[in-house]
Order: structure tokens, then sequence, then C-alpha cells
């Protein structure tokens, strides 16, 4: 059961929106790297972000959906 500092940190979370510069901090990449998949023209690999200006936010939400969902499994290896 959360308590309800934890549920309010839950939707402070949820509804703020994250520069680039939180991003990186976050996530081990690149500047580029991460302009590279916020631009992508394949719409299923993404980041989602909403663009103020020329300047994009990224939810938190949002950024661990797309991190979950491209996530790398490795294949299991056959044995000989």
């Amino acid at each position: 059961m959360q308590t309800l500092d934890e549920k309010k940190g839950d939707l402070i979370r949820a509804g703020k929106l994250l520069t680039v510069e939180e991003v990186l901090a976050m996530w081990p990449i690149s500047r580029e790297y991460l302009s590279r998949l916020t631009h992508t023209t394949d719409e299923t690999k993404r980041i989602p972000c909403v663009m103020f200006g020329r300047k994009p936010l990224y939810a938190y939400d949002e950024l661990m959906w797309w991190r979950d969902k491209h996530r790398f499994i490795p294949k299991k290896r056959r044995s000989k």
C-alpha cells in the first residue's frame, strides 16, 4: 500500500516534462543519439516528445515505457 506522499510523487513524476539535460543525466547516451532517436522517420522506434518551440521535452512515464519496449533481449544460444 502506497502512502499519500508516494502517490503524490508518482503523480508529479508522471506529469513533469524532462529537458534534454535531465534525460541525458538519467540515461548514459550522447546528445546526438538522443536526437537521432527523437527525430527518426520510423514512428515505431521514435521516442515520444513534446516540442515547445524548438526544445523537445520528454515525459518520464513515456521514456520508461519506450525503454522497456525497446529493451534488448539476447537470443538463447544453441548447444552443439
